[in-house]
């Protein structure tokens, strides 16, 4: 094999080829010199964290300091972090956490109890730095109320595997690799799932990231939903004739409909958005999934205002993703001024993190748009303020790319 030149001169010129490919391909202008200067640096701290072929990102990145979190955290934090790559076309960094999945399907599998591995998968949160072996809880057995299953990861990354499989087309990994686990994924549900008196399918007893436990959770009602369409879109594409088309189908028209109060939508069955909740899981039909939108039920826009407004009404348990998830989920509405008025929020001065607000406060970033909770660096955080400015750019659901479509006044 010919050695390549490893000269100074030669590192510094592939080194600097690389930032200058780097940077054009997200560029994008803001009519605000701070949003803008905040969104370039995100993108410098995301290709000073990885490269094509690197680990997947932490909540350090690739600065150290002492953390209480020293793991993958996949029921929000690892999302957050590769949430804008695909959008600002970094899909070679943005597909070291797919090949994670493809490395370890196995494990997945392993993770759910010996007569579930048939025909699912799963992770339970957290895991290891190139390891998806943590064994979680499921059960079939709907008389088992005693713990709430907590099964979202998987299925939400699988969401993302599946958009960044649409920005690339890649029909042969779609059929190899995210298909077949998209389907162990979901089969979760298929497999839980409870078919009431009232004929119809009801999602069990399970935990709703980070709030708790309920029969019928919104956050499973809704990645069920997006799982079974996702996988009949494939099927139909990839021309595979699926034994559980139909079944999917039945599925999502006879799905139990998100439990509902005076306030929106709630956590799930008896289980209202009682308290503060900076998790937005409860509406991800809104945002991420972009299942419920302003155009397929135009009827619910008032339904989801209510919901957003009340989940920001509640003050306590700040902290940056909060703030940011608020702004997308407003931005998927069409409003940009609310969009930008809670990405401003998610920059500002925070309470100190589980505090009430008083003399003791700290800013949600520090001068070099770092962030952290309770001394615990969460290199997320703003990265997930980033993509709400994108999200008021560029949306993409219901098979049509969205352009501007929630910009502030």
């Amino acid at each position: 094999m010919q050695q390549k030149n490893k000269s100074l001169k030669n590192i510094e010129s592939a080194h600097r080829q690389w930032w200058h490919a780097y940077y054009p391909a997200s560029f994008v202008n803001f009519p605000d010199a701070r949003l803008e200067s905040f969104y370039w640096i995100q993108l410098y701290k995301l290709a000073s964290a990885t490269h094509p072929g690197k680990p997947v990102i932490d909540l350090l990145g690739p600065w150290f300091k002492p953390t209480a979190w020293p793991l993958l955290w996949m029921n929000l934090n690892v999302q957050l972090t590769y949430f804008t790559m695909g959008v600002t076309n970094h899909t070679a960094l943005e597909d070291n956490l797919y090949q994670l999945l493809d490395r370890h399907t196995q494990q997945m599998i392993d993770n759910v109890p010996l007569e579930f591995r048939n025909d699912c998968a799963g992770i339970r949160n957290p895991v290891g730095y190139d390891d998806l072996y943590n064994p979680l809880f499921i059960t079939s057995d709907k008389n088992n109320v005693k713990e709430g299953m907590n099964i979202i990861v998987l299925p939400w990354l699988m969401q993302m595997y599946y958009l960044h499989n649409r920005r690339l087309m890649d029909d042969t990994r779609l059929r190899e690799k995210i298909y077949p686990l998209m389907r162990r994924a979901f089969n979760v549900y298929l497999r839980t799932m409870i078919k009431g008196e009232d004929g119809l399918y009801h999602i069990p007893y399970t935990y709703s990231d980070e709030y708790g436990d309920a029969k019928g959770t919104s956050l499973n009602i809704a990645l069920a939903n997006w799982g079974f369409k996702a996988l009949i879109a494939s099927a139909e594409r990839l021309k595979i004739k699926d034994s559980l088309l139909p079944v999917w189908k039945d599925h999502i028209a006879h799905m139990a409909d998100y439990s509902i109060n005076e306030n929106g939508i709630m956590i799930g069955k008896d289980k209202p958005l009682a308290s503060s909740h900076r998790h937005f899981s409860h509406l991800f039909t809104i945002f991420p999934l972009y299942d419920m939108t302003k155009e397929n039920v135009p009827t619910r826009i008032p339904l989801m205002e209510k919901s957003i407004t009340h989940f920001t009404s509640l003050d306590g348990d700040n902290c940056m993703y909060k703030f940011s998830g608020a702004a997308s989920l407003w931005a998927s509405l069409g409003k940009g001024d609310s969009a930008l008025f809670w990405l401003n929020r998610s920059l500002e001065i925070l309470p100190r993190f589980g505090k009430p607000p008083g003399p003791s406060r700290i800013p949600s970033l520090t001068q070099n748009i770092f962030y952290s909770e309770r001394e615990n660096p969460t290199f997320e955080s703003p990265i997930a303020s980033s993509r709400s400015m994108l999200d008021m750019m560029l949306q993409s659901w219901g098979g049509i790319i969205h352009v501007f479509p929630a910009m502030p006044t």
